[in-house]
């Protein structure tokens, strides 16, 4: 383990270079920590969001420190009872610390059936705080749930190609997975706020020109002559939809065309003599 996180540990100056390229491509630069002194060196870069690990759950020291500092903790619970996150909330919200409470399944990977995506709707109701869902599966099947149950927060792994000798590869996803999460998110949340009943009228106005184009309207199954009365067999429904509908039919019925009418013509009430 210390070999493995000596290979993977990045020095200041890398740290350093990270948040100035996330800065420049405007992304919000955010990363797990481990230490008082972590904290301590990723704050004084302009980090202040800090990722707080199931393992760390019980680290006050990190806790306090970030409490103090006025940043927010985005804080797992993959291995945590729920008594524990419990007290936990509770000391935070006394503190009036500035966090985000993940449901997470520390395995790795997680059994879809360990994952209790259910416990984000707990979280909701019970703390009355932003709650939101770390992953581990390996794929987006969870992560698309978690979406739509309103999560603030959402965390995935993630791998490349090339990375076999990463130990979370079995847990993570693709780039590809992710464009397709960060796409399915988008569209999600404008689905969810599209919620106005009105919305059917203004999309129906928006739409006249197709509604014209794909409904139908009334016309002459045959060429009639000047003073013929149409009865309901003499009648079809023919493209476009600009003309009379059949719910208008009876004011048609039973009487007599003004001039001569071709079946390529649609019906007008202007046909018809009163």
């Amino acid at each position: 383990r210390f070999d493995y996180w000596k290979k993977t540990s990045f020095s200041k100056s890398q740290w350093k270079d990270l948040i100035l390229f996330t800065k420049k491509q405007e992304i919000t630069f955010l990363s797990s920590v481990f230490s008082v002194a972590a904290v301590e060196l990723l704050y004084n870069l302009g980090q202040r969001v800090f990722k707080i690990g199931s393992g760390e759950f019980f680290s006050k020291d990190v806790l306090d420190r970030i409490i103090k500092l006025k940043s927010t903790m985005i804080i797992s619970t993959g291995m945590s009872s729920n008594i524990e996150i419990i007290n936990l909330v509770k000391y935070l919200k006394l503190k009036k610390a500035k966090f985000v409470i993940m449901q997470c399944t520390s395995s790795y990977p997680s059994n879809f059936s360990n994952v209790n995506l259910h416990i984000i709707d707990h979280f909701k109701k019970k703390f009355k705080c932003p709650v939101g869902y770390s992953d581990h599966t390996g794929n987006i099947i969870a992560p698309i749930i978690a979406i739509t149950k309103k999560i603030s927060f959402l965390e995935c792994h993630v791998k490349d190609k090339g990375g076999l000798f990463n130990p979370d590869f079995s847990s993570s996803i693709s780039m590809e997975e992710l464009n397709f999460l960060s796409e399915f998110k988008k569209k999600f949340h404008i689905s969810k706020n599209n919620s106005n009943i009105a919305d059917k009228d203004k999309v129906a106005k928006l739409l006249y020109k197709n509604r014209i184009l794909f409904s139908k309207s009334l016309a002459l199954k045959k060429n009639k002559e000047k003073g013929d009365v149409l009865k309901l067999s003499d009648l079809t429904m023919k493209k476009p939809g600009n003309g009379l509908k059949m719910f208008e039919v009876n004011k048609i019925l039973r009487k007599k065309l003004k001039n001569k009418k071709s079946n390529l013509r649609l019906l007008r009430l202007s046909d018809f003599e009163k």
